[in-house]
């Protein structure tokens, strides 16, 4: 049977919609952020935190602070082995220790939306490695992040809405999977992307599923529109100011491309270079930042994050986070 057999009923694409907001609704299948998550969240948008305040909260998150730990302790930072969280944090920096706790606490605390068993209702040979999904969200908040610090200082809401661009993927795989599995196939076999396919066949799509995931954890309004309109190029008269929401939205779209271009779409296509210059937009961002923006090296990032996402999946030793030598090497090469 091919995909062009398995439209879904014309009643079941327009009611989809409200089926998906209805199960966000229910606190049973989709729970609220903890209290320690919802303090990241709001410490990540701040200038300057107090040590302490991360430490403390590296106590109470079951985990937290040994994953702190053995990444201050993994090649990437070498030094002496180190058996306080403070000084973890000392040697990560606090910077970077938002952003890794917030990483940490999305992966574990999303968990919750991984199926225990595959799809097996259509295609039992569909696999889809997950994996590869954090892999691809932290590129993308990297790369966000990076585009953002081209144009003005980076409020850290850039970064978040990278790491859950794609969190309606993980909520339809979970509780509407005939309806995700049928739409993996029409893009697989039409070659389309996962995002036209959506459309074609439901009555909504994962990044407005996103959008009403972040409207039920209360999420600022700029990370919101950003996941809602990470497909979509913004009109260029939008881009009127650095901290025009727009300009958010578009960081967004062309991070995601990037990191899809890098090879870590879920979806197995292959990856298509992507030229940013001629980007919808791209060229009034160079504008907004009085400069030609440049970005990193993407084998580099990939290899960052692809060994972040190992390690912190692992339970024991491996210390897959490269060195920083090892990254400079990389990148001259």
């Amino acid at each position: 049977m091919t995909v062009h057999h398995l439209h879904l009923h014309p009643v079941q694409r327009c009611v989809l919609r409200e089926r998906v907001r209805h199960t966000i609704d229910k606190t049973t299948t989709v729970p609220a952020f903890s209290v320690v998550v919802q303090k990241l969240i709001n410490l990540t948008t701040q200038p300057h935190v107090d040590l302490e305040e991360i430490s403390k909260l590296a106590r109470i998150e079951p985990g937290l602070a040994t994953k702190f730990l053995q990444v201050a302790n993994s090649a990437f930072y070498g030094g002496n082995p180190l058996n306080s969280v403070e000084d973890a944090i000392l040697r990560i920096g606090t910077i970077e220790i938002r952003k890794l706790a917030m990483l940490i606490t999305m992966m574990d605390g999303l968990s919750c939306f991984r199926r225990t068993k595959p799809i097996t209702e259509i295609d039992p040979h569909l696999q889809i490695d997950w994996t590869i999904f954090w892999r691809h969200s932290l590129l993308t908040a990297r790369l966000n992040e990076h585009l953002i610090a081209a144009i003005h200082p980076p409020s850290g809401r850039e970064y978040l809405a990278g790491l859950l661009h794609d969190i309606g993927k993980l909520f339809l795989h979970r509780h509407f999977p005939s309806e995700f599995e049928i739409v993996m196939i029409r893009a697989k076999e039409d070659e389309e992307d996962y995002y036209s396919a959506e459309n074609q066949l439901l009555d909504t799509h994962h990044a407005e599923v996103g959008a009403f995931l972040g409207n039920k954890w209360k999420l600022h309004s700029d990370i919101i529109e950003a996941i809602h309109s990470h497909h979509v190029f913004p009109p260029v008269e939008t881009l009127n100011s650095p901290e025009s929401p727009a300009v958010a939205a578009l960081t967004l779209v062309v991070a995601n491309l990037l990191a899809g271009a890098a090879g870590t779409d879920i979806h197995g296509k292959n990856p298509q270079p992507i030229n940013p210059a001629r980007l919808p937009g791209w060229n009034r961002l160079s504008e907004l930042a009085g400069k030609e923006i440049q970005l990193p090296e993407l084998n580099v990032e990939m290899k960052f994050v692809t060994d972040t996402i190992q390690f912190l999946n692992s339970q024991s030793p491996p210390p897959a986070i490269p060195s920083r030598k090892a990254l400079a090497e990389l990148a001259k090469g």
